[in-house]
């Protein structure tokens, strides 16, 4: 028997959910992932919680 396994597509997070950074949060998509570069005073995955 074969088996056959849908490719994984990658969904770029900073695209599909614009704003997902909150605080002027820079968006950098990975494979699997996002992350935020969080500016001054800010931190947390989505740059949320206050300094």
């Amino acid at each position: 028997m074969k088996v056959s396994v849908a490719p994984h597509v990658d969904v770029n997070e900073c695209i599909e959910f614009p704003g997902i950074c909150q605080n002027k949060g820079q968006c950098y998509n990975s494979i699997g992932s996002y992350t935020c570069q969080c500016v001054a005073g800010w931190t947390g995955k989505n740059c949320k919680e206050g300094t």
